[in-house]
């Protein structure tokens, strides 16, 4: 078998990866208008979180995470409230944490949807409420955050 070498010149490497500073600040940015303040969150951490095992299947990739504002802002609340959790942020992680993964990804909810109310990005929430009632019948709900569900639910609506 044979393997293609593709060589990308150093600058677009560089385009990205300031591409990428610039979308993870932003989405700082946006976090902390709705009043959550972030962790300091590296390069590494957070593509190995979004590309890394997990307990369910992925219904979107690392691309389209990192290219949209709201999603990829949820990625960075949920591993600043895994960090504050104390947990190593990896590839292993999201395994590693669960339950506590979905605790951090409720959080993550909860400030996605209020940036998404702020910014006027009604389809998003709407999109959001769906996902939230799926998650009422999700088998790997920890009972005790059902409540939180609801809870997501109700806001989302009031929104």
């Amino acid at each position: 078998m044979a393997f293609k070498i593709y060589i990308v010149p150093s600058f677009l490497l560089e385009e990205k990866l300031t591409d990428l500073l610039e979308r993870v600040e932003n989405a700082n940015s946006l976090a902390r208008r709705a009043g959550y303040e972030p962790e300091v969150i590296s390069r590494d951490e957070l593509l190995n979180y979004i590309s890394g095992e997990s307990y369910e299947p992925d219904l979107l990739n690392s691309e389209e995470i990192l290219s949209d504002e709201l999603l990829l802002l949820h990625e960075i609340v949920e591993i600043s409230e895994l960090k504050r959790m104390g947990f190593t942020i990896d590839s292993k992680t999201i395994m590693r944490a669960y339950p506590h993964t979905y605790e951090a990804h409720l959080t993550a909810m909860e400030v996605e949807l209020r940036v998404a109310s702020l910014i006027g990005r009604r389809e998003h929430i709407l999109k959001r409420i769906i996902d939230l009632k799926n998650y009422l019948k999700d088998e790997y709900l920890p009972g005790f955050l059902r409540k939180r569900v609801l809870e997501l639910i109700s806001l989302a609506e009031s929104l």
